[in-house]
């Protein structure tokens, strides 16, 4: 899994109320995945307060309206949005935005506040009487705090609670999406 939005931003948070930060990343470099990513206004309003809503805007697009439809043949289901819709006043944006756009910005602004990744590293094992955790290779590694931020498909849910069953609960559906500029149907 690449590095992952609340990993980022709990990084971010965190280290401006002065804490120090490390991230355990398991792929040897930044690498976005996926395709396109709504950014609704209550997460633009945490990018704003971090001074850092700017740095997005040549990268989002703010979009019209949804359309959501019947994956078969394509009826619309339900609509949602408009250009004349009037903005409420000091509402932050709703975006959409590349995912991978999204996350090196956050990157680079965890980076700019003094959050440490390491790449390349693979928790093999947690205390959380120390609290610490183990990577591969034997080294452990102490912290105030083990916030495991490591998505749907987490090896460290399965770490801390091995006896449930954590793995993913699939649905038989799949959504696409896709933006245009204009009306296609």
């Amino acid at each position: 899994m690449p590095t992952h939005y609340c990993s980022l931003c709990s990084g971010i948070d965190l280290a401006e109320l002065g804490h120090n930060i490390t991230v355990l990343e398991r792929t040897r470099e930044l690498s976005g995945a996926g395709a396109g990513i709504h950014v609704p206004p209550n997460a633009t309003l945490l990018l704003q307060r971090w001074g850092i809503l700017d740095r997005f805007r040549h990268k989002a697009v703010e979009p019209a309206g949804f359309n959501f439809r019947r994956y078969d043949h394509g009826s619309i289901l339900a609509s949602s949005g408009s250009k004349k819709a009037p903005k409420r006043t000091g509402q932050t944006p709703y975006w959409s935005m590349r995912r991978a756009d999204y996350q090196h910005i956050l990157y680079e602004a965890a980076v700019e506040v003094g959050c440490d990744f390491r790449f390349g590293e693979q928790v093999v094992s947690i205390d959380g009487n120390a609290p610490s955790v183990t990577v591969k290779g034997g080294e452990v590694v102490q912290a105030d705090i083990i916030i495991a931020a490591d998505g749907i498909k987490s090896q460290m849910r399965r770490l801390i609670i091995p006896e449930d069953d954590v793995a993913p609960i699939l649905q038989p559906l799949s959504t696409y999406r896709a933006w245009a500029r204009e009306k296609l149907f």
